[in-house]
């Protein structure tokens, strides 16, 4: 596709991600997935769910796991990152919202996740 000077997106990888998995091709899928920062694409949830979907059909547990780990870390930095965005501009119901939201998901409150709201004191009286 680069070669012709199509530059596909996050659905198209997730077809061509899916197509391998379901043939069986987990190290061609896990090749690809890989190659999409790269390419300036971000993996979606769908892409994450393909790979440890074809990793658990497969019985390889060990990537299926890692591939969670990749998106719960990606998750997590998101939320806190959305978390320090909203702590910054002073919308300090929505950061607390988030903070619940985080404590209710069992999201691990980090240094950074705690200094962030720290230092804008919406952590009093939780």
């Amino acid at each position: 596709m680069w070669e012709q000077g199509l530059k596909p997106y996050v659905f198209s990888y997730g077809t061509l991600i899916n197509a391998l998995a379901k043939n069986g091709y987990m190290s061609d899928a896990l090749n690809l997935f890989d190659e999409m920062p790269e390419r300036g694409v971000t993996p979606d949830v769908t892409c994450y769910n393909i790979l440890i979907d074809g990793f658990f059909k497969k019985g390889d547990l060990l990537d299926a796991n890692e591939i969670w780990e990749r998106l719960f870390t990606q998750t997590f930095f998101l939320i806190t990152l959305l978390l320090m965005v909203s702590v910054n501009v002073g919308r300090l119901d929505e950061s607390l919202e988030i903070w619940r939201s985080m404590k209710e998901n069992e999201r691990v409150q980090d240094l950074f996740t705690y200094s962030t709201c720290v230092g804008r004191g919406i952590l009093m009286g939780l």
